[in-house]
């Protein structure tokens, strides 16, 4: 199972009577928009108003010709003392500049507020000893114990982790409510909120929501169930969102992401009332395979329901060799760098500013400088060399 992680359904982000979302089972007839009730609880309309839309780290997408790939760049920087910023800079690599630069925007971390304020981003009190402050992991924000909720860690792309060990993270609950409601909208299939809510900054497209009926589900299984396709591939076309793990050895046909119960995104496509159109798209535009479903009955029913609804079987067995983004797949190519330049990311500081002493850059880049990126003061450069 590629998202099922240790305890991972014991965090339910969907609360309800039972403590879990319940999907749907009905789909609405063709022509009928479902429309949500103006009382439900994640309506668009009842957004908070207390949303800090959060701010990327320094982040940079340049194309390298020597391997001829793309190269994104994430770098993340925070105050390590006096005279010191301390960094990591993170690097990946990609075939398409497509792909490198929906990368970067979703996974380049957030910054955290600095220094703290004194009062709760989401109540307005004010912090005290027994009203403590925390940082959102999700968008950076400072809200008190009262005003956060706790998420499975891999809710939140690997990137925006401090400590990769913890199985929870913190954050707001404005956020808690935009990735519910988000994850709401694309089940019931409504497109506009989807868009309304993205526009908020705080959405992850490429993390899973925990608890959907006890079962983990990126976004993209959520659009399948919510049979929207206009939803599927403004996630897959427009964001880059991948659908595939891997490709299937003899056909050469794409294995699509599965959920923590092993579903496939065929799976869910013929979950009660079969989805066509997400089908087609699926398997004719995307390369997915018949095959890669649960139940083995399901890809005969399949099968039959494709050449029922106009699709020539030409279509359905002809594999592309076309390669599009697998899932993590472009985190097997992380590079990192501890203690990174600011200015190049490429190496590591060794070099002290003076008089002014700040440590930010390299030798090669603190030799370019005449003033001091952070005080402005003139300066020249001393190496400084690591034990």
């Amino acid at each position: 199972r590629l998202i099922a992680e240790q305890d991972l359904c014991r965090f339910s982000i969907m609360p309800s009577a039972t403590g879990e979302l319940v999907v749907p089972n009905e789909q609405p007839s063709q022509g009928q928009r479902r429309i949500s009730s103006p009382d439900s609880q994640f309506n668009v309309n009842s957004m908070p108003a207390a949303i800090h839309r959060r701010v990327l780290h320094q982040h940079s997408v340049h194309f390298d010709p020597q391997n001829r790939r793309w190269i994104a760049t994430i770098t993340k920087t925070r105050h390590g003392g006096i005279n010191r910023a301390r960094s990591k800079a993170m690097k990946f690599s990609f075939q398409t500049e497509f792909e490198t630069r929906k990368f970067v925007k979703a996974y380049s971390p957030p910054k955290m507020v600095e220094p703290a304020p004194p009062n709760c981003a989401s109540c307005k009190k004010e912090f005290n000893n027994r009203r403590k402050s925390h940082h959102c992991r999700n968008c950076g924000t400072v809200v008190c114990d009262n005003c956060t909720t706790k998420w499975a860690n891999n809710m939140v792309p690997k990137t925006y982790c401090v400590n990769i060990n913890s199985l929870t993270i913190r954050v707001c609950k404005s956020c808690a409510w935009l990735s519910n409601a988000f994850c709401m909208a694309l089940l019931v299939g409504q497109f506009e909120d989807v868009l309304t809510i993205y526009e908020t900054g705080n959405i992850n497209l490429r993390t899973p929501f925990a608890n959907i009926n006890k079962e983990a589900m990126f976004p993209v299984h959520c659009a399948v169930l919510g049979g929207n396709v206009q939803a599927l591939k403004w996630l897959v076309d427009n964001h880059g969102c991948p659908i595939a793990r891997r490709r299937h050895p003899q056909t050469r046909r794409m294995l699509s992401i599965q959920t923590s119960d092993e579903r496939s995104l065929v799976d869910l496509a013929m979950t009660g009332k079969p989805r066509l159109e997400i089908l087609r798209y699926l398997v004719c535009n995307k390369n997915i395979s018949l095959e890669d479903t649960k139940d083995p009955s399901l890809a005969a029913r399949t099968l039959e329901l494709l050449l029922h609804g106009g699709v020539t079987l030409d279509q359905i067995t002809t594999a592309s060799d076309g390669d599009g983004p697998l899932i993590d797949d472009c985190l097997d190519s992380l590079t990192t760098i501890e203690d990174a330049c600011i200015l190049c990311c490429e190496r590591q500081m060794d070099c002290v500013l003076i008089p002014c002493g700040h440590q930010v850059c390299c030798v090669d880049c603190g030799h370019q400088l005449e003033t001091c990126p952070v005080c402005k003061v003139r300066c020249s450069v001393l190496r400084i060399f690591r034990h």
